[in-house]
């Protein structure tokens, strides 16, 4: 839940993720002008006390469904866009888990590509494009291994 204290947006502790990215996503599906609204609530959710990999699970589950959809839809175009904004968005306050998210969710996509289902994969190249893999690699503090590992798959 968000509450407003003068012109600041803060989420309240009780968001826990489970509840936040579904309802993120929603919101995402029908309206772009909340991208970054959201993509900031998100990123305060992800660096809160419910961890990252807590995250990063959740945020991977409730995205499972939009690899299935064939059709190029204009609510499953949005989110595409705005799962690639938040996945490349950068924010100096959290640099570290920014760049731990990138190289997590990178490998759990590099993992999708090798599915057997043509949706899945087209979806999975479509998120990988879009996040803009080849620039955001050599910001990442990531390993020369895991670079190496991305441009071998790409």
């Amino acid at each position: 839940m968000v509450r407003r204290r003068g012109e600041e947006e803060v989420v309240a502790e009780s968001e826990a993720p489970e509840r936040l990215i579904p309802r993120t996503l929603n919101e995402c599906q029908e309206l772009q002008s909340v991208h970054l609204r959201t993509v900031k609530e998100l990123v305060k959710c992800r660096s809160g006390h419910h961890g990252p990999q807590r995250f990063l699970k959740v945020w991977c589950e409730c995205l499972r469904p939009i690899f299935l959809i064939r059709e190029r839809e204009l609510a499953v175009e949005r989110l595409v866009r705005f799962v690639a904004t938040f996945t490349a968005y950068r924010d100096e306050e959290h640099a570290n888990d920014c760049d731990d998210f990138v190289e997590e969710f990178l490998k759990h996509l590099l993992q999708l590509a090798e599915a057997s289902d043509r949706t899945v994969r087209y979806r999975t190249c479509q998120l990988i494009s879009e996040v803009g893999v080849l620039t955001c690699i050599p910001n990442l503090k990531s390993s020369q291994t895991f670079r190496m590992e991305v441009h071998l798959q790409v």
